[in-house]
């Protein structure tokens, strides 16, 4: 991962950050931001958004919103490395440097500790239907907790329906 924009460079009102995922690799435990927002942009290859009862796949150009309180993870969705552009508004920097030294060890963390990073960070434990319960969809299309645009030249419009297609 590496930040274009920490707390410290934008006075702690955002951070952004590019992401490679590899493919298979693990997903975040799902989880809720009680004191933040975050959105996704894909760049390249295919990213499974899970954002509580829905499941979208992101490609290139595709822009997903999830509002503070919406379980959410994600994960790499294609059999080649993805690339996505993340922000989180305020700046959660500092959560992510932590999750680095936690995972540098020889050993993976166990959940008790990923969940108390976590919570110091103002996450909360979060449900996601399971894979089998639906199939992603490439496109919107049904009601959604999230905000998701296919084209990446027009901005992301709020309206009551939260599918958005600009």
């Amino acid at each position: 991962m590496f930040f274009k924009a920490t707390r410290a460079s934008t006075n702690g009102a955002f951070s952004f950050m590019e992401r490679t995922l590899p493919p298979g690799g693990r997903k975040p435990p799902p989880h809720i931001h009680t004191n933040c927002e975050e959105a996704f942009y894909v760049l390249d290859g295919e990213i499974e958004f899970f954002l509580g009862d829905d499941t979208v796949i992101g490609r290139p150009g595709s822009f997903v919103h999830v509002p503070g309180g919406v379980s959410h993870t994600f994960g790499n969705a294609a059999t080649a490395p993805s690339r996505l552009l993340m922000i989180h508004a305020p700046a959660m920097d500092a959560y992510f440097e932590e999750l680095q030294a936690l995972w540098s060890g020889q050993l993976p963390p166990s959940p008790e500790d990923e969940r108390a990073l976590m919570k110091r960070h103002g996450m909360e434990p979060g449900k996601i239907k399971s894979k089998g319960d639906h199939v992603p969809s490439p496109l919107p299309g049904a009601p959604s907790a999230f905000q998701y645009s296919s084209m990446p030249t027009m901005p992301a419009k709020r309206t009551k329906q939260k599918w958005v297609q600009a």
